[in-house]
């Protein structure tokens, strides 16, 4: 594993401490003994969209409803006309579309001023879902406050001055 890591890494000396950037993504330090794995400058929406796919069952396995409809965020409508399967979710040409769905609608909650409380409420009601662990999963997940409001994570910088150069990935040898 350490080996692997070493053809994405910088090492910092003084540390003794590999830092892995995969650009957009995550951070993962290693020190000799443990990895710890600390999400960092991931976007917002990707990191929503991220913990709703997961709580809708998307990555339990090719069986599962969502991963079968190439639809992430299990939604039950979208701006394309798409067929829907025998539950009334939409069902996706491609993994990619479907996941664009899910980020527009997340985008769709933030302009309307939605906390991601209330997404949740809108987006999994409870009639029919347990919005209290749907909620307490996503905060465990991405680290978000559920009372603040959506928009307020949108955020953009300059990337001439706030980010630092991100050197190429090497391939790796075949």
């Amino acid at each position: 594993m350490k080996k692997f890591w070493q053809h994405f890494c910088k090492i910092c000396n003084k540390a003794q401490t590999v830092i892995v950037l995969i650009p957009a993504i995550l951070v993962i330090l290693y020190t000799h003994q443990t990895y710890e794995y600390i999400i960092t400058r991931t976007a917002p929406i990707e990191l929503l969209a991220s913990a709703i796919a997961t709580e809708e069952g998307y990555f339990a396995g090719q069986n599962s409803i969502s991963y079968k409809d190439n639809n992430p965020g299990d939604l039950t409508a979208s701006s394309i006309q798409r067929p829907k399967d025998y539950k009334g979710f939409v069902i996706f040409k491609s993994r990619q579309e479907g996941t664009a769905a899910l980020y527009n609608q997340l985008l769709v909650y933030a302009v309307k001023g939605y906390t991601i409380r209330e997404m949740v409420a809108k987006y999994a009601p409870p009639d029919s879902n347990d919005t209290t662990r749907y909620v307490r999963d996503i905060v465990a997940w991405t680290g978000m406050d559920p009372d603040r409001k959506m928009m307020d994570y949108l955020t953009i910088v300059n990337m001439t001055t706030e980010h630092p150069p991100v050197e190429p990935i090497p391939q790796t040898e075949r």
